[in-house]
């Protein structure tokens, strides 16, 4: 039998996650996680893959978190349609659909919102950028997540960054994550880029009933991070 480099035996491995409970599970992703990236030395990605692949492919399990809105206190659950993810995200964190979404409510430019989110993460496998909306169900929960993060109040000057942009070449928009979605929620008669004053940076906006709009990057907006779980995965 093949040993990994922690000297763990892998095929026992995968017969004792078979046998996990499903009220188990997300401890024991969580401590999967962290002890292949610790074993290691941060080249473990086959071996991490291998073992949650086999702790969650047959669960009936679904990821979820709860959004509490800060002005009704009601709770809003989000499942994920995903029963091979059963990482739980880190605290500040919401879950949907297998990834980790979080409001940053500093107001920065793109280009250092875009930094911020990178840095939000540390490991390779687990990827963060500003969010790519990827279809209508992401630009729903999206919108779900926003309306519970602010006052009634001040709902109607939210205006958050997406990941959307076309600064390297006009018109041409692309995710920051290299998302190839080609999902979108145009405001009308948007883009417009200004009227050629060069607005490269895309925003979701709720005065335009949550729809897209590009603006100038250099602004400073609130703006939603995507933790992609293992590497990106689509």
């Amino acid at each position: 039998m093949r040993e990994c480099t922690s000297g763990v035996n892998l095929h026992r491995a995968l017969d004792i996650l078979s046998g996990i409970q499903e009220n188990q599970i997300q401890a024991a992703a969580a401590t999967i996680v962290f002890t292949v990236i610790g074993l290691t030395g941060g080249h473990g990605a086959p071996i991490l893959a291998m073992l949650i692949g086999t702790l969650c492919a047959n669960s009936r399990n679904r990821n979820y978190k709860a959004v509490r809105s800060t002005r009704t206190s009601k709770i809003k659950t989000f499942w994920s349609g995903r029963a091979e993810h059963c990482i739980p995200c880190p605290k500040l964190w919401v879950a949907f659909d297998g990834d980790c979404y979080r409001l940053v409510t500093e107001k920065l430019p793109w280009v250092e919102a875009e930094k911020y989110c990178r840095e939000l993460s540390n490991s390779d496998w687990f990827p963060s950028h500003l969010v790519s909306i990827n279809s209508l169900e992401e630009q729903q929960f999206i919108v779900e997540l926003l309306k519970a993060s602010y006052p009634l109040e001040k709902l109607p000057s939210v205006k958050a960054w997406l990941g959307y942009n076309d600064m390297e070449r006009e018109t041409r928009f692309v995710w920051s994550a290299s998302s190839g979605a080609n999902f979108t929620r145009w405001a009308r008669n948007q883009p417009d880029n200004g009227g050629g004053k060069g607005q490269d940076c895309v925003a979701i906006i709720q005065e335009n009933n949550w729809k897209w709009d590009d603006m100038t990057c250099r602004f400073g907006r609130h703006f939603i991070c995507e933790l992609k779980m293992l590497n990106g995965r689509q």
